[in-house]
């Protein structure tokens, strides 16, 4: 448990233990722009966010400013009140009240960032704010009468008549109907807000009116102006009331947790009661105490078992898991064989080949024609793995018989190497000389297109350089022509 201590001049992160009166305080600096004349207060919410704002300044643009802490004492984000100082900050749900001077401001998060931004404004009560509390969507002001806003839509809601002054209040839910508790000097009234209803009210039996109330689920501490130090603390739901009594006048409480009262006393003393031992032990801190605000507690992490991992899986039943998972037992040599001559083998079926042509020749070219091996290895072409395809030779006769309906077509082949023409199948391949001529034609092709395209370009420039003239004078006209008409304007 911790909680964030107000002092004068900083903040403070005290972890809080009912049993020990000593505690190592994490101190956090009030920002740059706090006024120096004034005294920090602060507003807890719902989420464990802390809002910090200087109470009793006015008239200056930081005394207007808002800051907003988390969880970890970190400033995530501020807001910006109104010009004549923020008096007090109230919290309900996800939105923060300011009450400024003449009207009360409802600031919401813009985005994720710590940018609020505001999303209405409301009308105070006449006089002097006295209390200001909030719940879900509603927010109570009290002064010379007390209001009650529904804060998304700006509506007031309707409350009755009560006693006045009141200088404390909270708003609860009971039976799923929102009440304002108010308490006085010897009992605690649960006003109905916006239900027709019958005020519930509790007996305190405090000798002086309350000076502050405080809610943890359905348990309320309402703290008296008496000396004495006397605290009520009343149960909703069957009215049991116990008193407290710390022994020095109350200024303040904050329920730490369910069973953790911390109250502060008018001399800036801290004191903690535990509800469950009914011991109360003083906070040693090296400053007063203004205020007290309990933080959320962090979620524990569960802590390794320190069981025998056998005893472990026998309790969570897994013996048998275990048994079901264990390898399979060797075989003999028996069964071995005889699950060997089960395996049956599908039989295996050779893909069909495709027909093969026979009228096709591959004639291999002739080494003896490539040039002599007295010729530089890099200009040598080597033909020996090349090969020539013949295609079918069709018949012209038989042309028309061959791709008609019902006839087979009548195909030639294509007659051997040797005796194609008459000649040898080494005198078709190419030779070094064939080459030699094929690459100078070639150049000669590149030279004639570079030639066309000098011969193209003088073309056009000849055919253009006219025209330039042309243009060259014209410029010169109306360069002139416009000196003329500027002579004419001017008239001389």
């Amino acid at each position: 448990m911790s909680a964030l201590v107000v002092h004068p001049s900083a903040l403070a992160l005290v972890p809080i233990k009912p049993t020990t009166s000593t505690a190592a305080s994490t101190p956090l600096a009030l920002p740059s722009r706090f006024p120096s004349g004034g005294l920090p207060r602060a507003a807890a919410g719902p989420t464990g966010h802390t809002y910090l704002y200087a109470a009793n300044t006015s008239g200056t643009a930081s005394g207007s400013v808002v800051w907003e802490y988390d969880s970890k004492g970190r400033r995530v984000g501020e807001m910006t009140g109104s010009s004549l100082g923020v008096q007090r900050v109230a919290t309900a749900g996800t939105l923060v009240v300011l009450a400024c001077k003449k009207e009360a401001k409802v600031m919401k998060r813009a985005g994720n960032g710590g940018k609020w931004a505001c999303l209405r404004t409301l009308e105070l009560p006449r006089g002097q704010l006295t209390a200001m509390t909030g719940d879900a969507d509603l927010m109570a002001f009290c002064a010379d009468e007390v209001v009650v806003y529904e804060l998304e839509t700006g509506r007031k809601a309707s409350i009755e008549d009560m006693d006045m002054p009141v200088s404390c209040a909270r708003i609860v839910h009971l039976d799923s109907r929102p009440y304002l508790l108010v308490p006085s000097t010897d009992r605690l009234t649960a006003y109905p807000i916006d239900t027709e209803g019958i005020p519930k009210a509790y007996n305190l039996g405090l000798e002086r009116a309350g000076r502050d109330i405080v809610v943890s689920g359905t348990q309320v501490a309402v703290a008296s102006e008496g000396t004495h130090g006397e605290v009520a603390v009343v149960s909703l739901t069957d009215g049991d009331v116990s008193t407290i009594k710390f022994g020095v006048e109350v200024a303040g409480l904050s329920w730490i947790d369910g069973q953790t009262l911390a109250a502060r006393t008018v001399s800036g003393k801290m004191l903690v009661r535990d509800m469950r031992t009914g011991s109360i032990s003083p906070v040693e801190l090296d400053q007063p105490v203004l205020d007290v605000h309990a933080l959320p507690t962090p979620r524990a992490t569960r802590a390794p078992s320190d069981r025998p991992l056998a005893r472990v899986l026998a309790e969570n039943n897994l013996t048998n898991n275990l048994a079901a998972s264990a390898p399979p037992k060797k075989t003999s040599d028996k069964n071995a064989k005889e699950s060997e001559k089960r395996i049956v083998s599908a039989p295996t079926t050779r893909a069909p080949t495709a027909p093969v042509r026979t009228d096709i020749h591959i004639t291999p070219l002739n080494p003896a024609a490539s040039r002599p091996s007295a010729a530089p290895a890099s200009r040598v072409i080597s033909t020996a793995s090349t090969v020539r395809i013949r295609p079918a030779v069709i018949d012209e006769a038989d042309e028309t018989t061959a791709f008609s309906p019902g006839a087979s077509a009548s195909v030639r082949r294509a007659p051997p190497p040797h005796e194609h023409n008459g000649q040898s199948s080494g005198g078709d391949a190419p030779t070094w000389e064939a080459f030699e001529e094929m690459r100078r034609e070639i150049a000669n092709l590149q030279l004639d297109m570079l030639r066309m395209g000098r011969g193209l370009k003088n073309e056009i420039r000849s055919a253009v350089s006219p025209l330039v003239d042309e243009l060259r004078s014209s410029r010169e006209t109306i360069a002139k022509q416009a000196a003329e008409i500027e002579r004419l304007r001017r008239g001389y």
